[in-house]
């Protein structure tokens, strides 16, 4: 037993994609919801279900191709600019659906697209809209976290535009390589650590996939935080201020609950540290 039959529109559900699925020992149901239009795929439990699978699966590759061309007209609209070289490529240590690489009037950008709405802590907007306010601010003065280009909110998605960082490599990456790791890395991230603290800023998820180093067009490598999508600031007793441009932070919402920064600031070093020596052994027995 196989049947799939329509349940319903509605006009006011911005979700692009989503599945839902309910399982019994006679039959499996699956909610497959398409730009607001829900549709029940019903079928046995002794049903192929790899079949069932794949057909969803080339819908979602059908969704993918289908944004990158919305994308591809969407850009140049709100931009002005010309958009051009566009490639749909992968990454590590960021939070998306869509990762891109582009020029934009010959500038080498990387867009990171999202396709549903996400909860954050400002409870005003998207993930990279906070991501995007916040680095605006912080990149004024702090030269580890890349300024953001644009921030575009439509329906059905939200895309963030940054320069394109060449040879990008996580962190974690770095220090698990076989070879050496750069000698001035230890200083950098000490620095970031140190402004960081001395702003009373809390990044809320450090960790060795959102701190890499790359470099820009013509730029020298260097250490770039990313995701800041989290971050806020602390008053003098420990509690989050208002950060970025929209709105300010809900106060039920502890730093605490994620990742404590001084302690995962400190595991990297410690992490570097060994690496470094192991670095420099393997050099003076050669």
């Amino acid at each position: 037993m196989f049947s799939i039959s329509y349940v319903g529109d509605d006009r006011n559900n911005r979700t692009l994609f989503h599945i839902r699925n309910e399982n019994s020992l006679d039959c499996c149901k699956c909610f497959l919801t398409l730009f607001g239009k829900t549709f029940q795929i019903k079928y046995s439990s002794k049903f192929n279900y790899f079949y069932v699978a794949q057909q969803v699966r080339r819908e979602r590759l059908m969704l993918d191709t289908l944004t990158e061309s919305f994308i591809h007209q969407l850009i140049p609209e709100r931009t002005r600019k010309t958009l051009t070289s566009l490639e749909r490529i992968s990454t590590v240590g960021c939070s998306g659906d869509l990762y891109l690489r582009g020029k934009l009037d010959g500038e080498d950008v990387f867009i990171k697209v999202t396709l549903t709405r996400v909860q954050t802590d400002s409870g005003k907007g998207g993930a990279m809209q906070n991501e995007y306010e916040k680095g605006l601010l912080l990149s004024q003065e702090c030269p580890y976290v890349l300024r953001p280009l644009y921030y575009i909110q439509c329906l059905p998605c939200e895309v963030l535009i940054t320069p394109f960082l060449h040879h990008l490599r996580p962190l974690s990456e770095v220090m698990a390589a076989e070879e050496p790791a750069p000698t001035w890395l230890r200083g950098q991230l000490e620095n970031l650590m140190e402004h960081l603290r001395a702003r009373r800023l809390v990044h809320r998820d450090i960790n060795g996939g959102n701190l890499s180093i790359g470099n820009r067009t013509n730029g020298p490598t260097q250490l770039f935080l990313h995701d800041l999508a989290y971050m806020t600031q602390l008053d003098e007793e420990g509690h989050p201020v208002p950060l970025n441009i929209e709105g300010k932070v809900q106060s039920d919402i502890q730093p605490v609950e994620r990742q404590n920064d001084a302690l995962c600031f400190a595991a990297l070093l410690r992490t570097l540290d060994e690496k470094l020596a192991a670095d420099a052994e393997k050099a003076a027995s050669r």
